[in-house]
């Protein structure tokens, strides 16, 4: 049987049109009317555009309410009526012993309901305390809740901060409740693992991070000060731990250490080199005076590009810790092209390139 009637498509086009028609009269024909002079003809047609435009807002509740009542998901239905923007964020507490309540240190579990979509490219758990931070990834796309738990979480001070990490696409959504943080039924001794870090390198953050076989990951950020500097990872639940170094996101290769602990037992000697065998690059674009801003430069060792990035609006790009060697520096923006060569050096202050 065929059906008859406007569709919905045909519905969206009469409202957006019937609101154009009020919104030429509410800021054109008024101004019109204010400032040429009152005109009996013209004010007559700005009161028939108004009223046509009334025609748009019921339009357009209707198809809001049809959305609503036919979709399969009402809450992702819900999230896309305002929601078109990639986005990072985060949630978190704090939990200290105070004068009411202790918060002994040793390890505890942390729990929670998870309901969740997809499209995600990170969503985790997390806990801090001390200088030591742990994250469990949360897995995607549970349609029903699920109960997420992050075991043996160590606490040092009395103090720990618990939250979420998310950074998604527009849409993407996640649903917490009922966050416990309870002492570890199964809590065992734990171990430590200890060592030094020897650096020619002031004023870099090195990022040192311990992997057990089972996915626990513990991070501790060292501020390089040029000396040799001592750190150790303490309270590891007993297993197998892979630890490495980071520096400016980029992981030290060579520098990864496999590390058995078990109860009670302290390994030390699990050192660390960090040679300032790299330098940086840094310039400016111009035409003549001008700067350029959006220019892409691309960084090259022969035919394979090393790295990437564009001018800011001053016209300066930066391309920082690039291993020692001889690179080719190209840029690009709309018909212009510039290539040049460059031989980065690694002197602890290396020269710009401009």
């Amino acid at each position: 049987m065929e059906r008859k009637g406007l569709s919905g498509s045909a519905l969206k086009i009469i409202a957006i049109v019937t609101m154009l028609i009020d919104h030429i009269a509410a800021t054109v024909i008024i101004r019109i009317l204010k400032f040429g002079g009152y005109n009996d003809g013209l004010y007559q047609l700005y009161r028939v555009m108004r009223n046509i435009g009334r025609i748009a807002f019921p339009i357009f509740c209707f198809l809001l309410v049809e959305g609503f009542m036919h979709t399969r998901d009402r809450e992702k239905y819900a999230l896309r009526l305002g929601d078109s923007t990639d986005f990072s964020c985060s949630i978190s507490q704090t939990i200290q012993s105070n004068q009411y309540v202790a918060l002994p240190d040793g390890t505890y579990d942390m729990s929670a309901k998870i309901k969740n979509g997809g499209n995600f490219q990170k969503l985790q758990m997390y806990a801090e305390s001390g200088d030591v931070s742990m994250s469990n990834d949360i897995a995607q796309e549970q349609s029903e809740w699920t109960t997420v738990t992050m075991k043996n979480v160590t606490v040092s001070g009395g103090k720990v901060t618990v939250g979420f990490q998310a950074e998604g696409e527009a849409n993407a959504w996640c649903n917490i409740d009922d966050i416990t943080f309870v002492k570890s039924a199964d809590a065992v001794e734990t171990g430590k693992i200890s060592g030094t870090i020897s650096s020619d390198l002031t004023g870099e953050n090195l990022i040192l991070r311990a992997q057990s076989e089972t996915g626990d990951i513990y991070t501790k950020t060292i501020l390089l000060d040029g000396e040799k500097t001592e750190y150790s990872f303490d309270s590891l639940k007993p297993g197998k731990y892979t630890i490495s170094a980071e520096l400016d996101g980029v992981e030290i290769e060579g520098q990864n250490s496999s590390v058995e602990v078990t109860s009670g037992q302290s390994v030390s000697g699990i050192d660390f080199s960090v040679k300032n065998l790299s330098g940086n690059i840094a310039g400016s674009v111009t035409s003549g005076d001008v700067a350029l801003a959006g220019v892409t430069v691309s960084l090259k060792q022969g035919d394979t590009v090393v790295a990437q990035t564009e001018t800011d609006e001053s016209g300066v790009y930066k391309f920082r810790m690039i291993p020692a060697g001889t690179y080719t520096l190209t840029f690009e923006k709309g018909t212009y092209e510039t290539v040049s060569d460059c031989l980065l050096y690694t002197s602890p202050s290396p020269p710009d390139t401009r």
